[in-house]
This record gives structure tokens, C-alpha cells and sequence, in this order.
């Protein structure tokens, strides 16, 4: 059982998905206010850690974090790209990776400006990579890349780059994981013999679970050192039943599935 004393945020989320994965008796903080925070079923250990990042505001406040600006406009994008439309069988599709720096304008306002440059290239797609800054907002572009295959959707989202997280989504999550997890790995090295399993959940507040064709590209590009645990997952903040399996890649997570 979870008693549930002094859980934050990202606990609670990780208790909803540790039971949504057929866990019979999950415990907190088993041993007290020391790793794991979690053990499920008397021999899987849980460690949870946020995942995010931070900026300053400029204006002596507490810092903000990145994904107060970076997820409503990853929203906006996912929901605007394909109501421009389909794919058209004769010609190629599209992808578009966009780059800011705070402070970001209201979507309406960005929405008029990159409807202006990407509805002409309906007719007339891009043969070649091509940026264009957009007037408004500081240090915004837009580039677009003619795609290779065959697509749901005629543009496409590629990534994006947050000057203020230093790079582009994939790499920026790459990194992090890292950092985390070897901060992680050291804490747990007292306890590690204790427990025959050991799991990390990440309430992923970078790229939020990522969709699948973001999961494609960062099983595609990326050899995790899962350190000392067995199962590294990100999960949704917003939801948890949205997870991704970073180590051993997997999309799904199943509590009983073999190593």
C-alpha cells in the first residue's frame, strides 16, 4: 500500500503510474526519507526525479521554468501544423523546426506571421532548407526542410531550439537524462544491493513523453547509460498514462515484462 505522507507532484504521478502498471503494493519512502521513494511489490525499487529545466525572468523574481513558455508554444505548433492540411501525393512534404528566445509573443500574434510563410509554400514547396525570422518576438525563425517518405501531414513538426535551454529538444533532453541520472546513481549506491530491481521515473517537463515520431528519432539517435537502474521512463505530467521507456527503448511499459 501508498500511504501517501508529503508526496510532491511528480510522486504522486509516479504512484498513479506505478499502479496503472499492475503493481499490487506500492510503498513510499519504504525505508524512511532515503532512496528508493517507492518499492512496488517487495522487489522493484523506484527513484523519481523531475525533468526540466529553468530560466531567470530578468525581473529579480524566482526563477521560471522553461516549460511555462516552451510547452503551450510545442502545443500550439502540434495543433496548427496539421490543420494546414494533408499530404498531397505529387508533392514533397515538409518538416519546420522553429527557434525563440524569450519573452514570446501571444500565439495569435506569431500564428498571422507563419501562416504568411507557410501557406505559399503549399503551392510551392521548398527545394532546399530555407530560415525565415519572423518580426515578431525575440529572435524567433522559422526553417523548413524538404522531407524524404511519405507523411500524414504536409508540414510537420521537426523539433525546435530554446535559446534559453541551449538546444535543440533531442539533444537537450539527451543531456539532461545523463546529468540526472548519474545524480541519481550516486544517491541510491548505499541502498542499490537492497533491492534486486531498480527503476527511474521522470515526469518529463522537457518534452513532455515526446510524440512517437520524437520517440523514433531519439531511439534512432541515442545510446543511454542507464547507470544503476534497470528502467529509465519519462513520463507525462500531464498524464500518466503517457510514458516512454528511454532504457531498454520500449514505447509501452509493462511491470511484470522480463529484462
Amino acid at each position: 500500500m501508498c500511504y501517501g505522507y508529503n508526496m510532491d507532484d511528480s510522486e504522486r504521478l509516479a504512484e498513479d503510474f506505478l499502479r496503472k502498471c499492475g503493481f499490487k503494493d506500492v510503498v513510499f519512502e519504504p525505508d524512511g526519507n532515503v532512496s528508493p521513494d517507492f518499492l512496488c511489490d517487495g522487489r522493484v525499487a523506484v527513484e523519481v526525479r523531475r525533468l526540466n529545466k529553468s530560466h531567470d525572468d530578468g525581473g529579480g523574481g524566482k526563477p521560471i521554468g522553461l516549460e511555462v513558455t516552451s510547452v503551450p508554444l510545442l502545443k500550439s505548433f502540434r495543433k496548427y501544423l496539421p490543420s494546414l492540411g494533408p499530404a498531397q501525393p505529387s508533392k514533397p512534404c515538409v518538416f519546420v523546426n522553429y527557434s525563440f528566445r524569450r519573452p514570446v509573443p501571444r500565439w495569435k500574434i506569431l500564428e498571422r506571421e507563419i501562416d504568411a510563410i507557410l501557406r505559399p509554400l503549399i503551392e510551392t514547396p521548398p527545394e532546399q532548407v530555407r530560415t525565415f525570422n519572423l518580426e515578431a518576438g525575440n529572435e524567433f525563425s522559422i526553417t523548413v526542410i524538404p522531407a524524404r517518405g511519405r507523411h500524414e501531414d504536409f508540414f510537420s513538426l521537426g523539433g525546435y531550439s530554446d535559446h534559453e535551454s541551449g538546444g535543440w529538444l533531442l539533444h537537450d533532453l539527451s543531456s539532461h537524462l545523463k546529468l540526472y541520472i548519474d545524480e541519481k546513481t550516486a544517491k541510491i549506491a548505499v541502498n542499490r544491493a537492497k533491492y534486486p530491481e531498480w527503476w527511474l521515473l521522470m515526469p518529463d517537463h522537457i518534452g513532455y513523453g515526446l510524440d512517437e515520431f520524437e520517440q523514433g528519432l531519439f531511439g534512432d539517435a541515442d545510446d543511454l547509460d542507464p547507470g544503476g537502474f534497470h528502467r529509465v521512463i519519462l513520463l507525462d505530467p500531464r498524464d500518466a498514462s503517457r510514458s516512454f521507456q528511454v532504457h531498454p527503448i520500449a514505447s509501452t511499459v509493462e511491470a511484470n515484462a522480463d529484462e
